[in-house]
């Protein structure tokens, strides 16, 4: 018999659906992916209705092709970037590092859109699946909705302040500010008697205009482009962040109910077999809930995970180069827009790493099963336990657990010295 709880089953339905409401995925997340539908990232069709099972998606509906074109429009800003930023083969990594910044900036952008259309089918498959996944061991996940909420509201409101204090730097408010911009001299006289728009074009993308000159519209264009880049980049780590948060609950709900039932604090253990059994079927359905999850979260991981270390090391090594920022505007953006970044890092990974944690920690109630009841499902759950690695991947190259959050800090630091020896290098030559 399916439960939601504690005496609430389906022999009283109406509680029970109540009961589900509160930890359905889909309804849980509705806010976040309205938000989605608006600035176009979310392609499917019956979003504001309250049910997954009002979502279709079609090619050919206007949230499609909403996705699409925004996707084409942010993937050729991309490539103009990166084209006008390698054509100086002159320059230290360093250098090269920085200015590959647009180029990325706007190529994740354009990657979330295509991702959300292109797997459209398998999210709507992934809120079914969740709906479907009825275990013995569970309990109701109340506080989903809140947290999911207070996740969105927190990285979303500092991104779009950090991102609305960076266009101090690019409006005619202050002076150059950037040690990049000061060393072009040509722009310098381009900038004497500039516009407001044409002083924001120019300092905002200083290589962009060699190829298209500046207009109002390629102006506000970029404009545009730059607010939907920022708003789908951290919808991704909001996304992952949330149905890591979703899932890992489930297997530390069934943890926990497993030890009350069949361990209890007494320290009796149950010599009921059939519950040894449920024990090893919950958990075999929630690993399976979990691949499906890992199965559609798994480009973007490796996506987000790369573009996020990037940028870290580059913002790290703006940090400890202070020449590289020349007002205070620029320093304190520096600042913040590093703790933002290292903020979302971090969230997206303790989240996320909370799953394997979770699926792995029940083998602790599994070996203490009695010699009685230790069934074939039982053995099975314990190899399955031992030999995999229960958990979101980026592409299979990595799962992401505890370790794999020191690991990216091993690497960070690596980069870092290799652009600071290289800096330092090319200063005394």
């Amino acid at each position: 018999m399916k439960r939601a709880g504690p005496g609430i089953t389906e022999k009283n339905p109406h509680i029970f659906l109540s009961f589900k409401n509160q930890d359905d995925l889909y309804s849980s997340l509705r806010y976040v992916l309205i938000f989605g539908r608006i600035i176009g990232l979310i392609p499917w069709q019956g979003m504001f209705q309250p049910f997954s099972e009002n979502l279709k998606f079609t090619w050919r509906s206007q949230a499609a092709i909403y996705s699409v074109t925004m996707s084409c429009l942010l993937f050729f800003s991309a490539v103009i970037n990166g084209f006008v930023s390698f054509r100086n083969t002159n320059v230290s990594p360093s250098d090269l590092a920085w200015s590959a910044n647009l180029a990325v900036f706007y190529g994740i952008g354009g990657y979330m859109y295509l991702f959300m259309v292109n797997q459209a089918h398998k999210f709507l498959r992934v809120f079914q699946k969740w709906r479907e996944t009825f275990i013995f061991y569970d309990g109701v996940d109340q506080k989903l909705f809140r947290d999911v909420n207070i996740i969105a509201l927190c990285i979303f409101t500092s991104c779009i302040l950090e991102h609305s204090y960076a266009h101090l730097k690019f409006f005619p408010i202050v002076g150059n500010s950037e040690r990049r911009l000061i060393a072009r001299k040509d722009l310098q006289v381009k900038l004497a008697n500039a516009s407001a728009w044409e002083t924001y074009y120019w300092r905002s993308h200083p290589f962009v205009g060699d190829i298209i000159p500046y207009h109002f519209i390629s102006a506000f264009g970029v404009f545009i482009l730059a607010k939907y880049s920022i708003l789908a980049w951290n919808f991704g780590d909001i996304l992952v962040t949330v149905m890591s948060r979703a899932l890992y609950y489930r297997f530390k709900m069934l943890h926990q109910q497993a030890q009350q039932i069949l361990v209890g604090q007494d320290g009796l253990l149950c010599r009921d077999t059939a519950k040894w059994r449920q024990l090893a079927v919950d958990h075999e359905k929630l690993c399976d809930l979990a691949q499906t999850c890992e199965e559609l979260l798994s480009p973007l991981v490796f996506a987000l995970f790369g573009v996020n270390v990037y940028y870290f090391c580059i913002q790290l090594n703006l940090g400890l180069t202070p020449t590289a920022n020349t007002t205070l505007i620029a320093s304190i953006y520096a600042v913040w827009s590093f703790l933002h970044l290292i903020m979302r890092l971090l969230v997206v990974s303790i989240t996320a790493s909370h799953i394997h944690t979770h699926a792995h920690k029940i083998v602790d109630v599994l070996k203490k099963c009695p010699i009685e009841c230790y069934t074939a499902e039982i053995e099975r759950a314990e190899r399955l336990i031992r030999t995999s690695q229960i958990g979101l991947t980026g592409l299979g190259c990595f799962t992401i657990t505890r370790q794999f959050i020191l690991q990216i800090v091993n690497v960070v630091f690596t980069f870092e010295i290799v652009l600071l020896q290289t800096s330092n290098t090319n200063s005394s030559s």
